[in-house]
C-alpha cells in the first residue's frame, strides 16, 4: 500500500539533509535536530526499505553495514558497557549514508548540499574572525566560532578544497569573491590553533593549487612550501607549532606525558598498541580501551581517556585484526568509488574529505566526533551508483 504522506516525507527528508549540511560546521545542537528530523522522515516515508537493496548490490553498502554493526557486536566482549554503549550509539551516523543514497536523485542535489555546507562554514569562519578581534563572544577557549577547534580546522581545510573546485568552474565575475572567501578560510584556520588542520592544509595544498592554476607539476612542491610559510606568518601558528616541538622533546626526555596534549597522545598511542598486541584477534570490545589501559599504566600523571585519539589505533585496540580489516575495507571501498567518479563534484568531495579524515584521524578518533564522523557518513552516500539507480 502506498504511503499517502510519502512524497511529503521524502521532501522533508531532503530539506532536513540540506539543513543538516548548513548547521554541521556551524552549530552542533541545530545539526543534531536536523539529523533527527531527516532520520525520522526517512523511516516514516518508507524510503528506508531500499537500504537492503543498496547493501546487497553495492560493495560500499556492505562496507558501511560492517562499520555500523561492528561497534554493536563489540559490546558482547566489552568490559565497559557504559562507555561502550555511548560509542555504539554513534553507529547510527552510518545510516545517513543510506539516507543520502536513497534521497538524492541528481548531481545538482549533491552540488547544492555542498554549497549549503560552505554557507554554514562561512558563517562560522566569520564568527571565528570576529572572535579573534573581540567583536563577538567566545564560546570556548579559542576563536573557532561555535565549534571546537579540531573539527573546525578540518572543516575549513575541506571547505578550501571545495572552494577551489567551484572557483575552476565558476564564471569570471564570481572568482574574486571565491578567492576572498578562500582567504577568510585560511585566516580562520591560522587562528584556530588546530595543529592537525595546519598539517592537513599543508599536505593537501597542491590540490588547491591545481584547481586554481591548473596542472603545473613544478608548482606543487612550491605550493607546499608557500602553504606552510603562509601559516607561519600568523603568531598563533608559530606558537602552537613551537609548543608541539617542545612537548615532544619533553616526552622524549622525561618518558612521561608531562601533562601535555602531545605527550598524552603519544602515551595513549603506545598503550593502544600494547592492548592490540595483547588482544590481536578481536580486541577488547567497544568502549573498553579506558579500562584496559589501566593494566598498562606507567605514567601516574596521565588521566585516562575513553579512546586513544587515533581512529586506526582505536579500531586496533577495540576490535583487533577484525576491526582493522573492516576499517581498511571501508576506506578502500570509499576511495575506490570516489576515484571512479573523480571527474564529478561528488567524487571530488569524497576523495578530498577522505584525505582530510585520514590525516585528522592521526591525532584524534574523528570517526566518533559528531561533526566530522557524520560528515564522512553523509559523503559516503554520494556514490554515483546509488544516484544512477533512479535513472535506470
Amino acid at each position: 500500500m502506498r504511503n499517502p504522506y510519502g512524497d511529503t516525507l521524502f521532501r522533508l527528508t531532503r530539506l532536513s539533509l540540506f539543513s543538516l549540511a548548513f548547521f554541521l560546521p556551524l552549530m552542533t545542537s541545530a545539526a543534531v535536530i536536523s539529523g533527527i528530523i531527516a532520520l525520522a522522515a526517512w523511516i516514516l516515508s518508507g524510503n528506508c526499505i531500499k537500504m537492503p537493496h543498496v547493501i546487497l548490490r553495492e560493495r560500499w553498502g556492505l562496507a558501511l553495514s560492517l562499520m555500523l554493526l561492528l561497534p554493536l557486536i563489540g559490546l558482547f566482549w566489552s568490559s565497559d558497557l557504559k562507555t561502550g554503549g555511548d560509542f555504539a550509539e554513534k553507529s547510527y551516523y552510518w545510516l545517513f549514508a543510506f539516507i543520502v543514497a536513497t534521497t538524492f536523485r541528481s548531481d545538482d542535489e549533491v552540488n547544492f548540499f555542498l554549497k549549503v555546507f560552505l554557507a554554514g562554514l562561512t558563517c562560522n569562519v566569520t564568527l571565528s574572525i570576529l572572535q579573534f578581534f573581540h567583536l563577538f563572544p567566545y564560546f570556548g577557549e579559542r576563536p573557532t566560532g561555535l565549534m571546537l577547534h579540531v573539527p573546525h580546522s578540518l572543516h575549513v581545510v575541506f571547505g578550501m578544497l571545495l572552494l577551489s573546485y567551484f572557483f575552476k568552474s565558476s564564471v569570471r565575475i564570481l572568482q574574486p569573491v571565491l578567492i576572498g572567501i578562500l582567504l577568510l578560510f585560511a585566516i580562520s584556520l591560522a587562528i584556530s590553533e588546530g595543529r592537525i588542520g595546519y598539517l592537513a592544509f599543508t599536505i593537501l595544498s597542491p590540490i588547491i593549487v591545481i584547481q586554481l592554476v591548473g596542472k603545473r607539476s613544478w608548482m606543487l612542491p612550491i605550493a607546499v612550501i608557500i602553504a606552510g610559510s603562509f601559516l607561519l606568518l600568523f603568531p598563533p601558528v608559530r606558537a602552537r607549532t613551537t609548543l608541539a616541538v617542545h612537548q615532544v622533546r619533553d616526552y622524549i626526555a622525561l618518558g612521561e606525558t608531562g601533562n601535555s596534549s602531545v605527550g598524552a597522545r603519544i602515551y595513549m598511542w603506545k598503550k593502544a598498541y600494547e592492548i592490540f598486541l595483547a588482544h590481536p584477534l578481536i580486541g577488547v570490545g567497544t568502549g573498553s580501551y579506558k579500562n584496559e589501559q589501566m593494566k598498562y599504566k606507567s605514567d601516574k600523571s596521565y588521566q585516562e581517556a575513553a579512546h586513544p585519539h587515533n581512529t586506526f589505533l582505536y579500531y586496533a585496540a577495540s576490535y583487533g585484526l577484525l576491526g582493522i580489516s573492516v576499517l581498511l575495507f571501508f576506506f578502500a571501498s570509499y576511495f575506490q568509488e570516489g576515484w571512479r567518479e573523480r571527474g564529478r563534484i561528488s567524487g571530488y568531495a569524497i576523495l578530498c574529505y577522505g584525505a582530510v579524515m585520514m590525516i585528522g584521524s592521526l591525532t584524534d578518533t574523528q570517526i566518533l566526533t559528531y561533526s566530522t564522523g557524520l560528515l564522512l557518513a553523509l559523503l559516503s552516500g554520494f556514490h554515483r551508483s546509488a544516484i544512477d539507480e533512479y535513472k535506470r
